[in-house]
Formats: structure tokens, sequence, C-alpha cells
């Protein structure tokens, strides 16, 4: 088991209808979340990048 990275899914959950350079850094709780999305997107983005970075 290799624990030399980790990646916090709550990063990746984002509001709608929100760009993402004024998106909130930390959303908490469940309240308004039918207006929220999981970026599926930049997870693979991000766990490509540091799955290339742990192989080298």
């Amino acid at each position: 088991v290799c624990n030399n990275a980790s990646i916090a899914l709550s990063r990746f959950v984002r509001e709608k209808d929100v760009t993402l350079e004024s998106h909130p850094s930390m959303l908490v709780g469940s309240l308004g979340s039918k207006n929220r999305y999981f970026d599926f997107n930049m997870l693979f983005e991000v766990t490509a990048t540091v799955a290339i970075d742990l192989n080298k």
C-alpha cells in the first residue's frame, strides 16, 4: 500500500452555474445540495497526474 499521495474528494464538489474562479474553496453541509455536482473530469485529471508523478 502506498501512502505517498491522497486526494480530498470534497474538493471536487462544485456549485452549478458558478465559474471555477469564483467557486468557494470548501462546501460544507447538505443545505443547497441539489445545486451541486461532483466534477469527475477534474478528479480524472488530478488522479492521472498523481499516478504519473508517483510512477517516477
